[in-house]
């Protein structure tokens, strides 16, 4: 089995400080208000699609922590589709946050894109010829 390298731990445990920090702070977080009226968090104005919007960037980067886990797990050299799959739609849906929706994926989806970039330069030093194979079965001969 092989470690996530430093580079890649970083970016996901960045990506999941980040997701749970969103989650949390919308708690605290005051809107901008009318100095007349009560001053309201995020979650008192939109409730719970509020609180599923900002805890997605966790979840998502829980999911692409998992992926790559596995697939160093099974000394798998690339981070995957499903990884990548996961990684560019967080990053998709945060540029279109940019533009409507409060920006809880955008920075997340940059630091799971840089997780996914980075496991997969892991080997890219390593010649083809001396990597270990990637699976059992490979290992076998027939």
């Amino acid at each position: 089995m092989q470690r996530l390298n430093r580079v890649t731990g970083t970016c996901l445990l960045l990506a999941l400080l980040l997701g749970a920090t969103n989650g949390v702070l919308i708690f605290f977080a005051h809107i901008p208000v009318d100095v007349r009226l009560r001053p309201r968090t995020y979650f008192q104005a939109y409730g719970a699609a509020e609180l599923l919007l900002a805890g997605l960037g966790l979840v998502l980067a829980a999911l692409v922590t998992f992926l790559l886990y596995q697939r160093g797990k099974n000394d798998e050299p690339k981070a995957g589709r499903a990884a990548w799959t996961v990684s560019i739609v967080t990053l998709v849906v945060g540029v279109v946050g940019l533009l409507a929706i409060p920006r809880y994926l955008f920075v997340v989806g940059i630091f799971l894109i840089g997780a996914c970039l980075s496991f997969s330069a892991r080997e890219s030093g390593v010649p083809r010829a001396e990597r270990p194979p990637a699976s059992k079965a490979a290992a076998i001969p027939h």
